[in-house]
């Protein structure tokens, strides 16, 4: 792939460490690729985007770092971003937010978002209330792992969605 005299090399040399241990590129990705390169280098120096993908990548880094710990990762990414300064009940204030942002980028229902948001929670609660947790399998953390990276492109195109507080009269379902 040629454009503007620059070269762009994808080198794959060893598995990838998350949930996904593929990796197809095809040429329509090209274009959300450069979209995507664009939204992250005009928001590179954001403090909230830094902290929020580094722990991101450091989810999916794997090796000898157990799911339990990658999983703590993710959660505290995605908690970052969607609860701002809140003080009220965080599950249901999580599961609400994350529900209807997602829904409105096309990512599921909010009904069946939240769901799933507070199947994940749970499983959190054990782990961190309990020390371990045998919710915790490959199907939530892939789950997880989709949300929390769907989330960090919505943040990219759309920060204001994050920086406020749901209201009760913004729940729509």
């Amino acid at each position: 792939f040629r454009e503007k005299d620059t070269d762009v090399h994808f080198h794959f040399n060893m598995r990838l460490g998350g949930p996904y241990d593929y990796l197809q590129l095809k040429v329509e990705d090209l274009m959300k690729i450069k979209e995507l390169f664009i939204l992250i280098s005009n928001n590179y120096k954001d403090k909230k985007f830094k902290l929020f993908s580094e722990l991101y990548l450091r989810s999916l880094e794997g090796g000898k770092v157990g799911l339990d710990l990658r999983f703590l990762l993710l959660i505290m990414a995605f908690e970052s971003l969607y609860l701002p300064d809140e003080n009220q009940e965080v599950s249901f204030r999580l599961s609400v937010k994350a529900a209807n942002i997602l829904s409105k980028y096309k990512f599921g229902k909010p009904k069946e978002n939240y769901k799933i948001i507070r199947e994940i929670y749970k499983v959190r609660s054990d782990l961190v209330h309990n020390g371990k947790t045998d919710k915790l399998n490959n199907r939530i953390f892939s789950l997880l792992t989709n949300i929390v990276r769907l989330s960090l492109i919505i943040y990219l195109r759309d920060k204001n969605l994050f920086s406020k507080s749901i209201s009760i009269e913004e729940i729509i379902f």
